[in-house]
């Protein structure tokens, strides 16, 4: 039967690429479409003559995700450009600063956390007082030795140089 290429998967060991696990073993179904979509990333996206933005609207920087992902793709050179909301921006300076957020349920009791003076995004939480502790300035940007906010790029991030795909 030559309907489509055979099914006829190597056992996973050790050693094991992400490219292999993706070209080798996401063969159907939503794996298939993963594959496609790192393959089409590889061959259209990240190529050095190509330019990437990111968006960024919602609670992100307060679940890690600006430490976490977004900073290590533009450190890498995947980034060039990035528009955010002031929520994440703000957020991203409070991890900055050494704010800590806190996880809990979306159905933590809010009149129990006003009495406590805590705030909570959905199912984040920190001080109240802490975000009245600071405010933002030109000035801290230029402190020594420079803070890591990628909110106001205090730190300067290695000229970007797109990896081969």
């Amino acid at each position: 039967m030559s309907y489509g290429v055979k099914l006829d998967p190597r056992p996973i060991g050790p050693g094991l690429t992400v490219r292999d696990l993706v070209d080798h073993h996401l063969y159907a179904y939503n794996a298939a479409r993963l594959r496609e979509a790192c393959q089409l990333f590889a061959r259209k996206i990240a190529q050095p003559d190509v330019t990437i933005g990111v968006t960024l609207s919602g609670a992100l920087t307060p679940t890690g995700l600006g430490t976490a992902a977004i900073v290590p793709l533009i450190r890498a050179g995947l980034v060039d450009w990035v528009v955010s909301t002031g929520a994440n921006l703000y957020h991203d300076m409070h991890r900055s600063l050494g704010f800590e957020l806190f996880g809990t349920t979306p159905f933590t009791d809010d009149r129990d956390l006003r009495e406590k003076h805590i705030i909570r995004i959905y199912d984040i939480l920190f001080d109240q007082d802490r975000r009245a502790s600071w405010r933002f300035r030109p000035s801290m940007c230029r402190s020594s030795p420079p803070r890591t906010s990628a909110a106001c790029r205090c730190t300067p991030l290695a000229p970007a140089t797109r990896p081969s795909a």
